[in-house]
């Protein structure tokens, strides 16, 4: 399957879309760290893993903003700042990571141009890869969405997370991650804390068995639209 640009659907750190700043490209890489493990009388060098691995990812050419809860207010922190991420590049499943470093802010500004800027994160913690989207989308009242096959339960358990870029005129939401073996009975998986403000970004792991069907389900207090990004990644 082929994805064209308009399919990069979501990219958030910490309940902030970086879309919103129109990027012009980014690259996610995963590296196997390596020792070299030649010695004396080798006549070439070698190469061996350590089992651990590097993540990093780098949006280029965003527009440089510096509202509230904008591009420069979250990036501004530079490389102190521990945060949690996630992107598709497809619509239906998504990358995510905690413990993200901004290692980098690089501000371009050009003659006859808007200024622009890049970032480099490098994720200290793991990286959750292959997760399913179960919520991407703006809500004004309980839901309860569609349910997600896998296929088959898991073992190994999961992660589960939310982002919220957008929240107004309620006075909380919770989200829930809900699991079934049958696509009927339906039970709680992942809860997630009560959410009274945007930006926000939850990510909640989760041992054992996964059955083989999840969905999402939103309640909130009040009257007003929250926006809400909420997916999980199985072990």
């Amino acid at each position: 399957m082929k994805y064209g640009s308009s399919s990069f659907s979501t990219f958030l750190v910490d309940g902030v879309s970086l879309l919103a700043a129109k990027l012009q490209g980014v690259t996610h890489k995963v590296e196997s760290i390596t020792e070299r493990n030649d010695g004396l009388g080798d006549t070439s060098e070698a190469h061996g893993p350590v089992d651990m691995a590097k993540a990093s990812l780098t949006p280029t050419g965003g527009f440089f903003d510096d509202a509230v809860d904008a591009m420069h207010a979250l990036l501004k922190a530079g490389s102190q700042a521990v945060r949690s991420l996630v992107f598709s590049v497809d619509g239906v499943t998504f990358t995510g990571g905690l413990g993200v470093l901004v290692t980098s802010y690089d501000v371009i500004a050009k003659i006859g141009t808007l200024s622009k800027a890049n970032a480099t994160y490098q994720v200290t913690g793991d990286i959750d890869t292959n997760g399913v989207i179960l919520q991407n989308a703006a809500q004004t009242i309980d839901w309860t969405n569609a349910s997600v096959d896998n296929g088959a339960s898991s073992p190994d358990g999961g992660v589960g997370y939310l982002q919220v870029p957008a929240f107004a005129g309620l006075t909380g939401f919770v989200g829930y991650i809900e699991s079934s073996p049958d696509n009927a009975a339906w039970s709680t998986l992942v809860t997630f804390v009560n959410v009274t403000a945007a930006p926000a970004s939850q990510r909640i792991a989760v041992a054992g068995v996964i059955p083989q069907y999840l969905r999402f389900r939103g309640d909130v207090a009040g009257t007003g639209t929250i926006t809400a990004f909420a997916g999980f990644s199985r072990n």
